[in-house]
């Protein structure tokens, strides 16, 4: 059971709320002056949730405000003193938020509650994992705070909840909060195996009720509280940004040089981001940012320079050496803050690029592997198809079973496309890694072309399509044999798969200056013009109603041909008819 802090009635004088308004989302409660106030929590109860309806009012004009001072709030004779927002700044703007904290400590939890309630967010408690997770199936948090002095497993159990993705209403994507570590000093190593398991971040405990709000607001709206380096010979400069950058929520260093910003960055690799004044003793801004790019992974280090002269020529220097961003003095705070938090995210979402490039490259590499072992496993199956297939097509034609034979023709056909199939992808991956290189011979077109017109002849045949060849003898080609009967393969057998019955198929060899030019023509449905340059990409394909397939063939196609140093390509037929006309080039010998 979660208890509930009594101090504060939820409605009346002093709550936030004119008198008379009803509490959303609580149960019924006796009226007090007007105002609903919640029963006690019984036994089965998991939370309590109060948000402030109505923000703290600016100041009037002509009436004394000091930020800080406490405003009372009457029960029983008792005063609750609810301490005022002492500064303004960007993250006063956030919108309200809601809370989940997961502490088993009641004091801890109203230390959080006193210092996010004033802006208007929600706040909701559990004591272990499973209240939290009953909490999260019911309601979205933007944050989660959980304590590292629950014990580790418990702790572990909450950190497992809150990172499951948690769907709430139909409409809605599965979201999943920023879960936050409150970690007192002894606790660190529980702290880091949290973050380890995917925590975004740690705060330290006991709480900082001066930061705590402005670092919970960063982690919610996808940044996180960081270490800046603040490099000034104006103390009063220096001293003033330390201080906006505390309040944000921030951890700021302070150097009073270039030299001393540097060797203050040696000392602390963790800097998230460097803001520097140009103009400086020793070392200047600009010589600041060109030191921090000279280093390895300087480039992952935001730089923000500071400088009185408003004029495009300086801040061109300082994007020209290396900077991200330029702020003008006199330094406006919400400005300030609001370039940090920027840069700040940016970094962010570089360092999760990355990280998913070096996911989607070992990925990238398994998948690699895994068709490898699965080309070979299935190759010496397949052969075992291929010779059974032609035993019984000899067999049968020897007996007159002409019917059976026809079968085993077509189980022959098929099994050569597997076959096929396996060698492209085989042999794409081999070309892709540079292992597979081709072996450059002299030979005549003419002998390839004729060959693949003899060897598909069955398989037009059963198409009812018809296969032309027009290529003279005298052409001669300097590559890779194999490679481009393989190459001219599947360019015909595309053609023949989506002719019409009746149709033809033509096979055109021509010289063209020091390149031999080869097309395949057929009488096929065609190919939209938005596909022909994607179509030669590996695994791609087009709409149904051109054509489909594993999208492999034509992907070798393009390595093998590219490897010889030359072209290819489909475009529409030149006669004005339907079809498409795939070419290739090749040196000519």
């Amino acid at each position: 059971m979660v208890l509930r802090d009594r101090r504060r009635p939820l409605g009346g004088r002093g709550s936030g709320r004119p008198r008379g308004a009803r509490r959303r989302g609580h149960g019924r409660g006796r009226r007090d002056g007007g105002a609903r106030v919640g029963r006690p929590i019984a036994a089965g109860d998991l939370a309590r949730t109060r948000s402030r309806r109505e923000r703290p009012s600016p100041p009037r004009p002509g009436r004394r405000h000091r930020a800080g001072l406490s405003r009372g709030r009457r029960r029983g004779g008792a005063a609750v003193r609810v301490t005022a927002p002492a500064y303004c700044t960007l993250v006063d703007r956030v919108p309200a938020l809601t809370f989940l904290i997961v502490d088993d400590n009641e004091l801890q939890r109203r230390v959080v509650d006193s210092c996010l309630e004033p802006a208007g967010h929600q706040t909701m408690f559990a004591t272990d994992a499973d209240e939290a997770r009953a909490l999260l199936d019911t309601h979205r948090a933007n944050v989660v705070l959980l304590s590292a002095s629950l014990p580790v497993d418990e702790a572990r159990a909450a950190l497992a909840a809150a990172l499951t993705p948690q769907r709430h209403g139909r409409g809605h994507l599965p979201q999943k909060p920023a879960v936050v570590v409150g970690a007192a000093p002894g606790e660190r190593a529980v702290a880091d195996q949290l973050v380890a398991r995917g925590a975004a971040g740690v705060v330290a405990r006991p709480y900082d009720r001066a930061t705590l709000r402005a670092q919970l607001e960063l982690y919610a709206v996808g940044s996180a509280p960081a270490t800046i380096l603040v490099i000034d010979d104006s103390r009063t400069t220096r001293r003033s940004s330390a201080s906006i950058l505390r309040r944000a929520g921030h951890t700021p260093l302070e150097a009073a040089d270039g030299e001393q910003g540097l060797a203050l960055l040696d000392a602390h690799p963790e800097v998230d981001l460097v803001l520097s004044d140009v103009v400086m003793p020793k070392l200047d801004g600009y010589g600041v940012c060109r030191a921090i790019r000279a280093r390895p992974g300087g480039d992952q280090i935001p730089v923000l320079l500071l400088t009185a002269l408003d004029d495009i020529g300086s801040q061109s220097r300082a994007i020209e050496v290396g900077a991200d961003d330029v702020l003008t003095k006199p330094i406006s705070a919400m400005e300030l803050q609001m370039r940090v938090r920027s840069l700040l995210r940016l970094k962010s979402l570089q360092r999760k690029l990355a990280r998913r490039n070096v996911e989607l490259e070992e990925a990238l590499e398994l998948g690699e592997h895994l068709t490898h072992m699965l080309v070979h496993d299935f190759r010496n199956p397949l052969t075992r198809v291929l010779v059974s297939a032609e035993m019984i097509v000899e067999q049968c034609d020897a007996a007159g079973l002409r019917e059976t034979a026809d079968l085993g023709h077509d189980v022959l056909a098929a099994a050569l496309r597997l076959r096929g199939l396996a060698d492209d992808l085989l042999q794409v991956a081999r070309i892709e890694d540079g292992v597979a290189a081709p072996k450059r011979t002299r030979f005549a077109a003419a002998d390839v072309v004729h060959a693949i017109a003899r060897d598909l002849a069955r398989v037009a045949q059963v198409g009812d399509v018809r296969i032309d060849t027009d290529v003279a003898p005298e052409l001669y080609v300097h590559a890779d044999r194999e490679w481009i009967y393989r190459v001219l393969q599947n360019l015909v057998d595309n053609a023949l798969k989506y002719s019409p019955r009746g149709g033809r198929v033509q096979i055109r060899a021509t010289r063209q200056a020091s390149a031999v030019h080869v097309a395949v023509i057929d009488d096929g449905p065609g190919i939209p013009r938005e596909y022909r340059e994607r179509i030669f990409d590996k695994f791609a394909q087009v709409p149904a109603k051109s054509r489909r397939g594993t999208g492999l063939g034509l992907a070798f196609c393009r390595l093998a041909v590219e490897a010889h140093g030359g072209a290819i390509g489909v475009d529409a037929r030149t006669d004005g008819a339907d079809g498409s006309a795939f070419w290739f080039t090749l040196p000519a010998a």
